[in-house]
């Protein structure tokens, strides 16, 4: 009995992490019905690459955002929710809100972008446990001594910037994230630091140079053949804030 006890206590952390739900077509349709929480389903197949590269990102966002969103798993191989939905490549992940779909996204991608496209399908802001930049919050990082050491390098720039906009929300602390932008951008003009840029301006209100500036940063993504997916629900968000 002791041992019992032992390993139930050793599995209680385990059991209280979130991790996508693999579900039904009729578990789908119960969700889509009842659901009170934005969700992400997960269209997926047992024997696709991508798909196995995006299982424990799935399952790490799940328990980060617990509460917040729930995640699904729906093999397209045992069920026909994909035919419904004219689905032709996987993973594909539809993000809903209130039983209506907010965005879709074909491939498999980063934690980091899948925490970008979160942001903006559901405007909820990331958790403080997930940290997409190396940058720390201490007192200092945006001083001038720090600022000048990066004041050259534009991926280094840049990067602060985005730890700005998603960390921050101080005015002073904004304004010097989008002079840091634009430094960036005199550098080195390419669709990270100009959907930065565009980003801060849409958080700071400046919405109609921020339409401007994401319309730019699509330019530029496919000009390198780059995924844009996330600027386009910013351009959506700002057009609404219009």
């Amino acid at each position: 009995m002791k041992k019992v006890i032992k390993l139930a206590f050793y599995l209680v952390p385990f059991l209280m992490l979130g991790q996508a739900k693999t579900i039904t077509d009729s578990d789908f349709i119960s969700i889509l019905e009842t659901s009170n929480k934005p969700f992400v389903v997960d269209f997926y197949a047992t024997w696709c690459g991508p798909c196995k590269r995006m299982e424990p990102i799935l399952d790490k966002l799940a328990n980060e955002y617990k509460g917040l969103i729930d995640f699904y798993r729906l093999d397209v191989d045992k069920n026909q929710s994909d035919d419904a939905l004219d689905i032709e490549a996987i993973p594909t992940f539809y993000f809903f809100n209130e039983g209506n779909v907010a965005f879709i996204k074909e491939g498999a991608i980063s934690k980091e972008d899948f925490i970008f496209l979160i942001k903006y399908a559901f405007d909820i802001y990331i958790p403080d446990s997930v940290s997409t930049s190396n940058s720390s919050d201490s007192p200092n990082e945006f001083s001038d001594e720090e600022i000048q050491a990066k004041w050259d390098n534009w991926k280094s720039l840049n990067s602060l910037a985005w730890h700005g906009y998603q960390k921050h929300n101080e005015p002073e602390v904004l304004s010097k994230c989008i002079k840091l932008a634009i430094r960036s951008i005199e550098l080195n003009e390419n669709y990270y630091n100009v959907d930065t840029y565009a980003a801060l301006l849409y958080k700071t209100n400046e919405h109609s140079k921020a339409l401007k500036q994401a319309k730019r940063a699509i330019e530029l993504a496919i000009k390198d053949d780059l995924d844009y997916s996330s600027t386009t629900l910013l351009i959506n968000n700002i057009i609404e804030k219009l």
